[in-house]
């Protein structure tokens, strides 16, 4: 039987951080894991470590639950953020995350499951 406290991270959450798609041809940074770069075409992507920073464009906040994995969750908040390097994430927010808030990617592991969840940062950064 497994260990159920090991998570195995995915690629883009290797050692913790945040990794996304880049292209090593023209530096575009991409959503999701496409097979080519949408501004140049190359098939060159790599993962890359990002910043995890960003700025909120839209925080809802989930009631009812959409499967018996996340009623242990509800209420929570989701986010969707306008990366720094440019792509658009979503993930769990803390509480009191608002639209324009400045905030940092991080990781936590829910049911065996590790997620992103976003926190206010200081504005400056």
């Amino acid at each position: 039987m497994p260990n159920k406290e090991v998570v195995e991270p995915s690629p883009e959450f290797a050692h913790g951080a945040i990794k996304l798609v880049r292209c090593q041809s023209c530096g575009h940074w991409c959503n999701l894991r496409p097979l080519v770069c949408e501004q140049c075409g190359s098939s060159l992507l790599e993962l890359c470590s990002a910043s995890g920073l960003g700025k909120v464009k839209s925080v809802t906040v989930v009631h009812r639950a959409p499967d018996p994995f996340w009623r242990t969750k509800v209420p929570y908040a989701v986010a969707l953020v306008n990366t720094d390097e440019g792509p658009v994430l979503m993930g769990h927010a803390d509480e009191g995350v608002r639209i324009g808030d400045r905030v940092k990617a991080h990781l936590f592991v829910h049911a065996d499951q590790q997620l992103v969840r976003f926190v206010k940062c200081d504005s400056n950064i």
